[in-house]
């Protein structure tokens, strides 16, 4: 889903530098370069897809050999400790974020807000992890109960990276002369175009990581309802 959507960014970042890349290219034209490089953008999309497609059928293989019902039974755990990891990677991001957003005036609270879920389920999965080591249905519907608030608030940072992305432009354009002469006291020279092709880059791959790591969340709640159940249950 990054590649397609970085797609059209990446190909106007080469016709806006055509210029300078045309010295390093000789042997193409700007039209033969333009083809090549949709062609390698494609196949790398189409490598990726494999490889998530294969991904898929060696987890149902998995699913097949230990059988789903022992996978509910020990993958909350394992999925708590994962969420531990990706919130460390989600408060680096932000923080990356809000570095980027400190040349513009864009708002900088959905960077603080990213930093403090982050943190936030840091502290949880630790929790979760607990819980579902001690086999405690209780401290794992105490984990439901914080989880199922913060997938939502984790959808809203997502959709928020990815709408800042299509407008701050207009932010650029209008504060330029402000914004380069505060690049120029940090030691960086550089053009409005590759300015905004850096703070885009950055925003949008905030985004689709929001994205990405709710559609993760979601998938813990489900497991964790799953062993809830289980533990109510005679069959655990």
């Amino acid at each position: 889903m990054g590649i397609f959507s970085f797609k059209p960014d990446i190909e106007q970042w080469v016709y806006e530098n055509w210029g300078r890349i045309r010295t390093v290219t000789d042997q193409f034209n700007f039209t033969e370069f333009e083809k090549s490089l949709k062609n390698d953008i494609l196949s790398l999309g189409i490598f990726s897809v494999t490889i998530v497609v294969g991904i898929l059928i060696c987890l149902f293989a998995i699913i097949q050999l230990l059988g789903f019902k022992s996978i509910r039974k020990r993958i909350v755990p394992l999925l708590s400790l994962l969420i531990i990891v990706f919130s460390s990677a989600l408060v680096i991001i932000a923080i990356y974020a809000n570095r980027s957003a400190s040349y513009v005036n864009l708002p900088t609270w959905i960077n603080h807000l990213a930093i403090g879920i982050g943190a936030f389920l840091m502290i949880i999965g630790g929790f979760g992890y607990y819980a579902a080591l001690k086999r405690s249905r209780k401290l794992l519907i105490v984990y439901l109960i914080l989880l199922i608030p913060i997938f939502f608030f984790m959808l809203y940072i997502a959709f928020g990276y990815l709408s800042l992305s299509s407008t701050f432009k207009n932010l650029v354009d209008k504060d330029w002369p402000t914004i380069y002469e505060d690049l120029l006291k940090r030691g960086y020279n550089v053009t409005k175009v590759t300015f905004m092709d850096y703070v885009m880059m950055n925003l949008k791959f905030a985004g689709l990581y929001g994205m990405m790591y709710s559609c993760f969340v979601l998938i813990t709640i489900l497991f964790t309802v799953s062993k809830v159940k289980l533990l109510a249950s005679r069959d655990y």
